[in-house]
């Protein structure tokens, strides 16, 4: 019998972050979710565009499968907690494969680089804002 599963981890942590106003701590675990949704996210997207059939998709604790038709489930295992994308067995030619595997750091890369972007214009506005008023 499992002790923990990870959404009720992760209940546990937003309860405790709440009693304790410790909101670094859920920023940080709730940014690390989004990263690694990201980054499988990329290794989907590159996939379809490869003709790579997706078997399942897991991030923290979600799951999403596509086995017989799309489901959306709580994820139980902690080994996969992290994040995984797993497609269905075929043959496929290394440039293919080779695709599919950078499409999670290709999109990482991008979604950083576009965030930091977003918000290095926002500090800018809100500086050009407030020195002029």
């Amino acid at each position: 019998m499992k002790f923990i599963s990870p959404m009720i981890f992760t209940l546990l942590l937003v309860i405790f972050t709440l009693v304790f106003e410790l909101n670094l701590v859920s920023t940080a675990y709730f940014s690390l979710l989004l990263s690694i949704f990201v980054h499988e996210l990329g290794h989907l997207v590159f996939g379809l565009f490869n003709k790579v059939r997706p078997e399942s998709l897991i991030f923290g604790f979600i799951k999403l499968s596509w086995e017989k038709q799309f489901k959306v489930r709580l994820n139980t295992q902690w080994g996969f907690f992290g994040g995984l994308f797993r497609y269905k067995p075929t043959t496929f030619n290394n440039k293919k494969i080779l695709r599919l595997l950078t499409g999670g750091p290709i999109f990482s890369l991008f979604f950083t680089l576009t965030f930091f972007v977003k918000i290095e214009f926002f500090q800018y506005f809100l500086y050009l804002i407030f020195q002029y008023s």
